[in-house]
Protein backbone atom coordinates (compact mmCIF):
# COMPACT_ATOMS: atom_id res chain seq x y z
CA UNK A 1 0.00 0.00 0.00
CA UNK A 2 1.69 3.25 -0.75
CA UNK A 3 1.53 5.78 1.40
CA UNK A 4 -0.88 8.52 -0.25
CA UNK A 5 -3.08 5.47 0.07
CA UNK A 6 -2.75 5.17 3.90
CA UNK A 7 -2.85 8.43 4.62
CA UNK A 8 -6.48 8.83 2.95
CA UNK A 9 -7.56 5.86 5.14
CA UNK A 10 -5.62 6.89 8.40
CA UNK A 11 -8.77 9.49 9.52
CA UNK A 12 -11.38 6.41 9.17
CA UNK A 13 -9.24 3.89 11.20
CA UNK A 14 -8.76 6.50 14.33
CA UNK A 15 -12.21 7.88 13.90
CA UNK A 16 -13.55 3.97 14.45
CA UNK A 17 -10.73 3.66 17.76
CA UNK A 18 -11.68 6.85 19.23
CA UNK A 19 -14.06 6.75 22.50
CA UNK A 20 -15.80 9.47 20.97
CA UNK A 21 -17.65 7.15 17.97
CA UNK A 22 -18.36 4.73 20.40
CA UNK A 23 -20.19 6.87 22.64
CA UNK A 24 -22.30 7.91 19.68
CA UNK A 25 -22.72 4.53 18.57
CA UNK A 26 -24.07 3.91 21.44
CA UNK A 27 -28.17 4.49 21.60
CA UNK A 28 -29.21 5.95 24.61
CA UNK A 29 -30.61 3.39 27.16
CA UNK A 30 -34.75 2.61 27.71
CA UNK A 31 -36.64 4.59 31.08
CA UNK A 32 -37.00 1.25 33.68
CA UNK A 33 -41.12 1.89 34.01
CA UNK A 34 -41.07 -0.83 35.96
CA UNK A 35 -43.56 -0.61 38.88
CA UNK A 36 -47.15 1.03 40.04
CA UNK A 37 -48.33 3.88 38.36
CA UNK A 38 -51.00 6.39 39.74
CA UNK A 39 -53.11 7.23 36.83
CA UNK A 40 -55.56 9.09 36.31
CA UNK A 41 -57.02 5.66 34.23
CA UNK A 42 -56.83 3.55 36.73
CA UNK A 43 -53.63 1.85 38.85
CA UNK A 44 -51.28 0.62 36.62
CA UNK A 45 -48.86 -2.41 37.75
CA UNK A 46 -46.38 -2.66 35.13
CA UNK A 47 -43.75 -4.93 33.76
CA UNK A 48 -41.19 -4.32 31.24
CA UNK A 49 -38.95 -6.54 29.39
CA UNK A 50 -36.53 -4.63 26.88
CA UNK A 51 -38.94 -2.11 24.79
CA UNK A 52 -41.68 -4.68 25.51
CA UNK A 53 -44.35 -3.31 28.20
CA UNK A 54 -47.23 -5.40 29.71
CA UNK A 55 -49.51 -4.58 32.75
CA UNK A 56 -52.89 -4.90 34.13
CA UNK A 57 -54.84 -1.99 36.01
CA UNK A 58 -57.44 -1.14 38.38
CA UNK A 59 -60.29 0.83 36.69
CA UNK A 60 -64.10 1.28 37.42
CA UNK A 61 -63.55 -0.88 40.52
CA UNK A 62 -62.39 -3.73 37.96
CA UNK A 63 -59.04 -5.47 37.66
CA UNK A 64 -59.46 -7.75 34.90
CA UNK A 65 -57.98 -4.82 32.58
CA UNK A 66 -55.04 -5.38 30.59
CA UNK A 67 -52.70 -3.51 28.24
CA UNK A 68 -49.68 -4.50 26.09
CA UNK A 69 -47.30 -1.88 24.34
CA UNK A 70 -44.11 -0.86 23.06
CA UNK A 71 -41.79 1.32 24.43
CA UNK A 72 -39.65 3.76 21.36
CA UNK A 73 -37.43 6.08 22.97
CA UNK A 74 -39.70 8.46 25.23
CA UNK A 75 -43.19 6.86 23.39
CA UNK A 76 -44.86 3.88 24.50
CA UNK A 77 -47.71 2.84 22.57
CA UNK A 78 -49.79 0.76 23.83
CA UNK A 79 -53.19 -1.16 23.37
CA UNK A 80 -55.92 -1.98 25.85
CA UNK A 81 -59.09 -4.08 27.19
CA UNK A 82 -61.40 -3.25 29.21
CA UNK A 83 -63.51 -6.52 29.51
CA UNK A 84 -65.98 -4.75 31.86
CA UNK A 85 -67.19 -1.76 30.14
CA UNK A 86 -69.38 -1.61 26.92
CA UNK A 87 -67.96 -1.05 23.46
CA UNK A 88 -66.60 1.03 22.35
CA UNK A 89 -65.14 1.49 25.93
CA UNK A 90 -63.87 -2.28 25.92
CA UNK A 91 -60.42 -1.88 23.89
CA UNK A 92 -58.67 1.05 23.05
CA UNK A 93 -55.46 2.40 22.40
CA UNK A 94 -53.13 4.98 23.59
CA UNK A 95 -49.60 7.62 23.02
CA UNK A 96 -48.17 8.52 26.12
CA UNK A 97 -44.81 10.62 26.11
CA UNK A 98 -42.64 9.13 28.86
CA UNK A 99 -40.55 11.79 31.25
CA UNK A 100 -36.65 11.04 30.33
CA UNK A 101 -36.16 9.74 33.98
CA UNK A 102 -39.26 7.56 33.54
CA UNK A 103 -41.26 8.50 36.26
CA UNK A 104 -44.35 9.93 34.77
CA UNK A 105 -45.94 9.75 31.11
CA UNK A 106 -49.05 12.07 29.36
CA UNK A 107 -51.03 11.36 26.35
CA UNK A 108 -54.03 10.78 24.14
CA UNK A 109 -56.34 8.10 25.03
CA UNK A 110 -58.50 6.18 22.06
CA UNK A 111 -61.76 3.93 22.09
CA UNK A 112 -61.95 1.01 19.83
CA UNK A 113 -63.73 3.23 17.73
CA UNK A 114 -60.68 5.42 17.12
CA UNK A 115 -62.34 8.78 18.96
CA UNK A 116 -59.94 10.73 21.81
CA UNK A 117 -61.73 9.92 25.43
CA UNK A 118 -58.93 12.05 27.15
CA UNK A 119 -55.39 12.64 28.41
CA UNK A 120 -54.09 9.58 30.16
CA UNK A 121 -51.58 10.88 33.51
CA UNK A 122 -49.47 8.85 35.36
CA UNK A 123 -46.81 8.98 37.73
CA UNK A 124 -44.92 6.54 39.04
CA UNK A 125 -45.06 5.26 42.83
CA UNK A 126 -42.03 6.47 44.92
CA UNK A 127 -41.03 9.12 42.25
CA UNK A 128 -39.22 12.00 43.67
CA UNK A 129 -42.04 14.42 44.21
CA UNK A 130 -42.47 17.84 42.60
CA UNK A 131 -44.25 20.78 43.97
CA UNK A 132 -47.37 20.94 41.56
CA UNK A 133 -47.83 17.16 42.56
CA UNK A 134 -47.91 17.60 46.40
CA UNK A 135 -51.39 17.92 47.89
CA UNK A 136 -50.31 20.03 51.33
CA UNK A 137 -53.22 21.00 53.48
CA UNK A 138 -54.08 23.26 56.71
CA UNK A 139 -55.02 21.64 60.02
CA UNK A 140 -58.34 22.78 61.09
CA UNK A 141 -61.06 21.96 63.45
CA UNK A 142 -64.08 19.49 62.09
CA UNK A 143 -67.57 20.21 62.81
CA UNK A 144 -68.62 16.78 63.04
CA UNK A 145 -67.49 13.51 65.26
CA UNK A 146 -64.79 11.00 63.86
CA UNK A 147 -66.85 7.89 63.68
CA UNK A 148 -65.41 5.14 65.47
CA UNK A 149 -64.08 1.46 63.75
CA UNK A 150 -63.28 -2.00 64.58
CA UNK A 151 -60.98 -3.17 61.76
CA UNK A 152 -58.98 -5.98 61.40
CA UNK A 153 -54.96 -5.24 61.02
CA UNK A 154 -53.10 -5.24 58.15
CA UNK A 155 -50.90 -8.48 59.47
CA UNK A 156 -53.72 -10.24 59.96
CA UNK A 157 -52.85 -11.06 63.50
CA UNK A 158 -56.03 -9.74 64.87
CA UNK A 159 -58.31 -5.99 64.93
CA UNK A 160 -57.99 -2.91 66.47
CA UNK A 161 -60.92 -1.01 68.17
CA UNK A 162 -60.19 3.09 67.47
CA UNK A 163 -62.23 3.99 70.51
CA UNK A 164 -59.80 1.42 72.61
CA UNK A 165 -56.81 2.54 70.65
CA UNK A 166 -57.16 6.20 71.85
CA UNK A 167 -58.13 5.79 75.56
CA UNK A 168 -55.88 7.32 77.34
CA UNK A 169 -53.47 8.68 75.00
CA UNK A 170 -52.88 12.48 75.00
CA UNK A 171 -52.89 12.36 71.05
CA UNK A 172 -53.57 10.25 68.06
CA UNK A 173 -53.25 10.26 64.64
CA UNK A 174 -55.22 8.47 62.58
CA UNK A 175 -54.11 8.75 58.76
CA UNK A 176 -55.84 7.15 56.07
CA UNK A 177 -53.97 5.97 53.12
CA UNK A 178 -54.28 4.10 49.63
CA UNK A 179 -51.25 2.49 48.61
CA UNK A 180 -51.62 3.06 45.08
CA UNK A 181 -51.60 7.31 46.09
CA UNK A 182 -48.33 8.85 45.33
CA UNK A 183 -49.52 11.45 47.96
CA UNK A 184 -49.90 9.33 50.53
CA UNK A 185 -46.03 7.19 49.79
CA UNK A 186 -44.41 10.38 49.88
CA UNK A 187 -45.97 11.05 53.08
CA UNK A 188 -45.33 8.25 54.79
CA UNK A 189 -41.63 8.68 55.90
CA UNK A 190 -42.83 12.32 57.91
CA UNK A 191 -45.44 10.03 59.68
CA UNK A 192 -42.46 7.74 60.77
CA UNK A 193 -40.30 10.64 61.92
CA UNK A 194 -43.15 12.30 63.92
CA UNK A 195 -43.69 8.99 65.30
CA UNK A 196 -39.74 8.17 66.07
CA UNK A 197 -39.74 12.05 67.34
CA UNK A 198 -42.65 12.12 69.62
CA UNK A 199 -43.95 8.38 71.12
CA UNK A 200 -42.01 8.40 74.08
CA UNK A 201 -43.82 11.08 75.16
CA UNK A 202 -47.50 9.37 74.66
CA UNK A 203 -47.76 10.14 70.69
CA UNK A 204 -49.61 6.89 68.75
CA UNK A 205 -50.51 6.92 64.95
CA UNK A 206 -52.84 4.16 63.39
CA UNK A 207 -52.98 3.97 59.92
CA UNK A 208 -55.65 3.14 58.21
CA UNK A 209 -55.95 1.64 54.43
CA UNK A 210 -58.97 2.19 51.48
CA UNK A 211 -59.65 0.98 48.03
CA UNK A 212 -56.46 -1.02 48.20
CA UNK A 213 -55.99 -4.59 47.24
CA UNK A 214 -54.51 -6.27 50.14
CA UNK A 215 -51.53 -7.32 48.13
CA UNK A 216 -51.32 -3.43 47.63
CA UNK A 217 -51.30 -2.73 50.97
CA UNK A 218 -48.57 -5.60 51.36
CA UNK A 219 -46.82 -3.90 48.90
CA UNK A 220 -46.92 -0.35 50.83
CA UNK A 221 -45.75 -1.96 54.24
CA UNK A 222 -42.68 -3.52 52.42
CA UNK A 223 -41.64 -0.21 50.83
CA UNK A 224 -42.33 1.57 53.96
CA UNK A 225 -42.46 -0.31 57.03
CA UNK A 226 -44.02 1.92 58.94
CA UNK A 227 -43.66 1.11 63.15
CA UNK A 228 -47.02 2.02 64.16
CA UNK A 229 -50.33 -0.41 63.40
CA UNK A 230 -52.04 -0.34 60.46
CA UNK A 231 -55.66 -1.43 59.99
CA UNK A 232 -57.35 -2.67 56.46
CA UNK A 233 -60.38 -0.90 55.11
CA UNK A 234 -61.99 -1.12 52.04
CA UNK A 235 -60.18 -3.01 48.82
CA UNK A 236 -61.71 -1.86 45.51
CA UNK A 237 -62.09 1.23 43.53
CA UNK A 238 -65.06 1.46 42.25
CA UNK A 239 -67.41 4.40 42.75
CA UNK A 240 -69.87 2.90 44.69
CA UNK A 241 -67.53 1.39 47.60
CA UNK A 242 -66.05 4.89 47.28
CA UNK A 243 -69.51 6.45 48.25
CA UNK A 244 -69.86 4.18 51.01
CA UNK A 245 -67.47 4.38 53.35
CA UNK A 246 -67.42 6.33 56.59
CA UNK A 247 -63.87 7.80 55.63
CA UNK A 248 -65.72 9.13 52.51
CA UNK A 249 -68.85 10.16 54.66
CA UNK A 250 -66.94 11.93 56.82
CA UNK A 251 -64.39 14.15 54.68
CA UNK A 252 -67.48 15.44 52.79
CA UNK A 253 -68.83 16.59 55.76
CA UNK A 254 -65.49 18.43 56.61
CA UNK A 255 -65.56 19.84 52.99
CA UNK A 256 -63.07 17.75 51.31
CA UNK A 257 -63.89 17.93 47.51
CA UNK A 258 -60.98 15.40 46.28
CA UNK A 259 -62.17 12.03 44.26
CA UNK A 260 -60.64 9.36 47.10
CA UNK A 261 -59.05 11.14 49.45
CA UNK A 262 -56.02 10.65 50.72
CA UNK A 263 -54.09 10.81 52.66
CA UNK A 264 -56.28 12.36 54.46
CA UNK A 265 -55.54 12.85 58.38
CA UNK A 266 -57.09 13.05 61.74
CA UNK A 267 -55.61 13.83 65.52
CA UNK A 268 -57.78 12.48 68.20
CA UNK A 269 -56.86 14.64 71.51
CA UNK A 270 -57.23 12.94 75.19
CA UNK A 271 -59.40 10.09 73.48
CA UNK A 272 -62.07 12.86 72.30
CA UNK A 273 -63.36 11.10 68.85
CA UNK A 274 -66.10 14.47 69.20
CA UNK A 275 -63.53 17.26 68.31
CA UNK A 276 -61.50 15.77 66.07
CA UNK A 277 -58.95 18.02 63.90
CA UNK A 278 -58.28 17.33 60.69
CA UNK A 279 -55.80 17.47 58.01
CA UNK A 280 -57.57 17.19 54.27
CA UNK A 281 -54.13 16.09 52.53
CA UNK A 282 -50.50 15.92 53.64
CA UNK A 283 -49.10 17.54 56.06
CA UNK A 284 -47.61 20.94 56.86
CA UNK A 285 -44.67 19.28 58.72
CA UNK A 286 -43.83 22.04 60.53
CA UNK A 287 -46.99 23.04 61.14
CA UNK A 288 -47.89 19.57 62.75
CA UNK A 289 -45.15 19.35 64.31
CA UNK A 290 -45.61 22.59 66.38
CA UNK A 291 -48.80 21.33 66.78
CA UNK A 292 -47.45 17.60 68.20
CA UNK A 293 -45.59 19.47 70.46
CA UNK A 294 -48.29 21.65 72.11
CA UNK A 295 -50.47 18.94 73.27
CA UNK A 296 -47.94 16.32 74.38
CA UNK A 297 -46.90 16.39 78.04
CA UNK A 298 -43.36 18.13 78.32
CA UNK A 299 -40.04 15.88 78.13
Amino acid sequence: MSVKALLMILPECLLLLSPLASVHSVENPLPNLTGDWDTNHGVVYLDQEGDRISAEFDFKGKRDNRLTGVLKGTTLEVTFEQPSLAPPLNRGRAILTIRANGTRWEGPWYDAGGKQQGIWEGIKIGATPEQPDREFAPLLSSPVSYPDFTRKTADGKGEIHLADFVAGKPLVLVSTFAGWCKNCNWEAPVLAELYEKYHARGFDIIQVSEYTHPVDVAKFLERHHPPFPVVVGSTTTDDATREGTDHYRFRKLVGDKRKWGTPFNVFIVKGDLSKPLVVAGELMEDEVDAFIARKLPAP
